[in-house]
């Protein structure tokens, strides 16, 4: 469970580079969907 050595640095999901990019998408747009809610 050791092999992600390479993307060590802590990302928003901390898997690879792929599935953090969708994760961190996700959460983003979750987040501006909840701005935009909280300020109708």
């Amino acid at each position: 469970m050791v092999t992600e050595s390479r993307s060590s640095e802590p990302g928003c999901c901390g898997v690879t580079a792929v599935i953090a990019g969708v994760c961190c998408l996700a959460g983003a747009l979750g987040l501006l969907a909840l701005a935009y809610v909280l300020s109708l």
